[in-house]
């Protein structure tokens, strides 16, 4: 498996599944060394777009949920919308403010 960071191309010989590594990745602001880590090791960059939305929202990260919304081809869009009502169902009668931050984001898009 292959790795990019600041100082080059590396090799990883660990025990970390792909998963857990684009997971690592996505949440810790990484989304561009996702996408290129995928394209080197032949994973599936579209199912990442999706990936990074759901992590997005079960960690409440604004910041992952934006570029995952973005970067979604065309069918991939009513899944997402699925998800974001979904989340938005179950956080609105605890966390209201959350719950409008993510219908905004999903409103923005549409324009």
């Amino acid at each position: 498996m292959y790795f990019i960071d600041s100082t080059g191309l590396h090799v990883l010989f660990t025990n970390f599944s792909q998963e857990r590594l684009l997971q690592n990745l996505i949440m810790f602001g990484h989304q561009r060394s996702a996408d290129v880590l995928c394209t080197l090791n032949g994973w599936d960059r579209r199912a990442l777009r999706i990936h990074a939305l759901k992590l997005g929202l079960q960690y409440r990260q604004l910041s992952v949920v934006q570029p995952a919304l973005a970067g979604l081809d065309v069918d991939q869009q009513w899944e997402a919308t699925d998800m974001m009502l979904d989340f938005i169902a179950t956080t609105a009668p605890v966390d209201r403010d959350m719950a409008q931050k993510i219908v905004r984001i999903g409103m923005r898009l549409q324009h």
